[in-house]
């Protein structure tokens, strides 16, 4: 893992992360889904998509600049 994505999974607890994927386990796995399911996560956490997106990115590739997201899960 790069050193800059390990810095962006502490913005975002572990715990949130795996709340996040009992979420989306119940989705099915279009772009639009996950990402409405991300952003309902969110406002339920009072926290924005984006501060949700980069350490998801950073848990799923190692890296902090990949495409949407969304569209690689």
């Amino acid at each position: 893992m790069a050193p800059d994505a390990a810095e962006k999974l502490v913005l975002v607890s572990h715990s949130i992360l795996n709340s996040l994927t009992q979420e989306l386990e119940a989705v099915s796995w279009t772009h639009d889904e996950i990402f409405a399911a991300t952003k309902a996560f969110a406002a339920a956490q009072d926290i924005k998509v984006g501060q949700l997106a980069q350490p998801l990115r950073s848990a799923l590739s190692g890296r902090t600049q990949t495409p949407s997201v969304f569209d690689m899960m």
